[in-house]
């Protein structure tokens, strides 16, 4: 049962679709080998992406594939279907009899044949004489068998033998009639033994996959720099914000600071023309109040006097309209007033549009003489260009 076991850790990389995560099945969700990304896909999610189109786009790594015969011309995984069933005779699941039509439950399965029987069917195969010497297994016995032990039969589909060649010239594994027809090494076939081609092709594949184990470390090495380089990055640039927002900050108080300062100095010089303006404006209407009250007053009262009343007010009161036409209001500043010189702002300005400056660290990686490549050793460091203005004050 221990293989059981270990079907049972990787069924769902095995067992279940890798896009709709359900199970695998043999009537709608036939495992169907992708042959781009070494994956395997249930039909119905291919046949939802396809769209009933020649053209399918591989839903895991998004390879274009043109499929004129549509999603089924695509081959079946047959690792999988075999495990499914492996699976079903362990956890007791009903398999259909493969010789009888009417599909009773299956007992055992002949390994020679690759077919599941029933118990009718299972007698009426050991009478046969062909069969006779046919190694069947009972599901029991199979329950207590490793899954690697069960196998399916392969046959070929086109004149129904067992599938035992393989032929270099066309990449196919062929059966031995095959061999005399469409693969004749008359013809220019190179046609070996199964066992010899899966020996040299094992041997070709294991080397690939320990080179892309090997990739694989190395990838996962990059990754987790780039990672870590990646976090990195964030925190350069909350701290590149953090240093900006304190140089503007701080740029804005002295700007404030200096808007105050001017503020006060226009309303210091502002009160101080202000103070004497007005006092030459009081001046001003005093003098003119007490000259027209005093002129309609002796105008009115001339009007209502004789010559000898006229005569006695003019003379109490000359002496005091000759010396009002004397009087002069407190000397002012004349036209007066304050304004604001934007001295300095036409040097500021452009330089404010410059202030600060954003640079880009980049380590690029470069070749080595023993040919590996390190991510550490060109620098090159990038920032937007500056105006020679903008060292005008002589600073580096």
């Amino acid at each position: 049962m221990s293989d059981y076991v270990s079907a049972s850790a990787i069924k769902d990389l095995l067992t279940e679709c890798p896009i709709c995560t359900e199970h695998f099945d043999e009537v709608r969700r036939i495992p169907r080998r992708m042959p781009c990304c070494v994956q395997s896909i249930c039909q119905a999610c291919l046949e939802t992406y396809s769209q009933g189109l020649p053209t399918l786009s591989c839903p895991m790594c998004r390879h274009q594939h043109n499929l004129p015969g549509g999603v089924k011309s695509l081959p079946k995984e047959p690792i999988i279907l075999r495990i499914l069933d492996h699976l079903k005779i362990v956890k007791g699941l009903h398999l259909p009899c493969t010789d009888c039509p009417d599909g009773n439950p299956a007992m055992s399965r002949c390994d020679d044949c690759g077919v599941f029987l029933c118990q009718e069917c299972l007698n009426a195969h050991k009478r046969v004489q062909p069969m006779r010497d046919h190694q069947t297994v009972s599901f029991k016995e199979m329950k207590e068998q490793p899954g690697k032990s069960f196998n399916r039969l392969h046959k070929c589909a086109q004149h129904h033998q067992p599938l035992q060649f393989y032929c270099y010239t066309c990449e196919k594994i062929v059966c031995v009639s095959c061999t005399v027809v469409e693969h004749k090494e008359g013809k220019g076939h190179n046609v070996v033994s199964v066992d010899e081609a899966h020996k040299e092709k094992a041997k070709s594949i294991d080397d690939t996959l320990v080179k892309l184990r090997e990739k694989a470390e190395g990838l996962e090495e990059i990754k987790q720099d780039l990672k870590k380089r990646h976090s990195n990055i964030q925190v350069s640039k909350q701290a590149a914000v953090v240093d900006i927002n304190k140089a503007f900050d701080e740029l804005i108080d002295e700007i404030q600071q200096r808007r105050g300062i001017l503020l006060s100095d226009v309303e210091e010089r502002s009160s101080k023309i202000l103070k004497l303006t007005q006092e030459g404006l009081d001046s001003t209407s005093n003098i003119l109040a007490k000259v027209t009250s005093s002129t309609e007053y002796t105008r009115q009262m001339r009007s209502k006097a004789d010559k000898i009343e006229d005569l006695q007010m003019m003379g109490s009161s000359a002496a005091t309209l000759s010396a009002m036409l004397q009087m002069s209001p407190k000397a002012s500043l004349g036209r007066a007033g304050v304004s604001f010189a934007s001295t300095c702002f036409s040097k500021i300005t452009p330089l404010l549009k410059m202030a600060g400056l954003v640079k880009s660290v980049v380590f690029s990686p470069i070749e080595n003489p023993n040919g590996n490549k390190s991510l550490n050793d060109a620098m090159t460091i990038e920032h937007e260009y500056v105006p020679e203005a903008a060292y005008m004050t002589w600073q580096p």
